[in-house]
């Protein structure tokens, strides 16, 4: 028998659901030193995240780096970092197009057969078999190419990269694209991650789950689901943005303008190095002058 609540116990409810279930920040795309270009353990990555209160992140190493026995270790070391204040999601990096470098990330390794390596994993990937989620990564290193028997196969892609597109804007090229994918995949959804290797792959850039989760199983529904934001330092995205026409054009003039600033940036850079070299005694009266303070 359904008990009746009442209108104050509807009330309690919704402020219950309103205030105290609080959203839940960490990071998408970040390699460890599973991974033969990261530098970081998953034990570090886990303090430094901890540091930026930060409760989880999705862990994406390099696939090719996994020998066989290897991904069995990671997922169970991933899982022994976890607990009740943090949550290590284990996911692996595939390169699925080596001549236009297209990556793809798959998050969620549970119940696939990785003794022997994780080539088993994209194969499920391409047959539509696994409860996985596949998110195609850094779209304009691969200048916006996604092969066409993966665009109704996978959960997402990235639109916002910090590591290539910068920690400011989003890709208005990889918008247009999720845009136009979305009417051929309606489950699509839109992922900002970091693809972090070291200490200087802190971005700012975090995904911000709608409702706090107790397990990586959750944080895996909750991200499938579509139920997050993409947060970074000056503006913030849906999981399905809706971009129009002015507010692309908008987006696509500010990334010229930040690509001309960050040119300035290092050519000035550079002539000061060259300014050094053509007059190196200037340079030894600037250090005198550093040393005397």
């Amino acid at each position: 028998m359904k008990q009746d609540v009442g209108f104050c116990g509807q009330i309690s409810a919704w402020v219950w659901n309103r205030f105290e279930r609080k959203n839940m920040e960490g990071l998408f795309h970040v390699h460890s030193n599973y991974s033969a270009d990261g530098r970081l353990s998953l034990e570090e990555l886990r303090e430094e995240c901890i540091k930026r209160n930060l409760e989880f992140m999705v862990v994406t190493d390099h696939a090719e780096d996994f020998p066989p026995g290897k991904v069995n270790k990671f997922v169970d070391h991933c899982r022994g970092i976890s607990d009740k204040d943090f949550l290590a999601i284990p996911g692996l990096e595939f390169n699925i197009d080596r001549e236009r470098e297209v990556h793809l990330l798959v998050v969620g390794l549970d119940g696939f057969p990785c003794e022997n390596g994780p080539g088993p994993i994209l194969k499920k990937i391409r047959e539509g078999k696994n409860s996985a989620l596949s998110v195609v990564a850094h779209l304009s290193r691969s200048n916006h190419y996604i092969p066409t028997d993966y665009e109704k196969r996978i959960d997402g892609i990235e639109i916002w990269n910090a590591a290539y597109d910068s920690r400011y804007l989003p890709d208005h090229k990889a918008i247009r694209l999720f845009t136009n994918l979305k009417k051929k995949n309606s489950r699509l959804l839109a992922f900002g991650g970091l693809d972090l290797h070291d200490h200087s792959g802190f971005r700012g850039l975090r995904i911000c789950l709608l409702n706090s989760c107790v397990n990586a199983r959750e944080v895996l529904d909750h991200l499938k689901a579509g139920r997050f934001i993409i947060r970074g330092p000056y503006m913030s995205i849906s999981s399905a943005p809706s971009f129009g026409v002015c507010k692309l054009s908008l987006l696509s003039f500010c990334r010229r303008a930040l690509t001309v600033a960050d040119s300035v940036k290092w050519k000035s850079t550079d002539c000061k190095k060259a300014l050094m070299k053509i007059f190196p005694a200037r340079e030894c009266e600037m250090k005198g002058k550093g040393q005397s303070k």
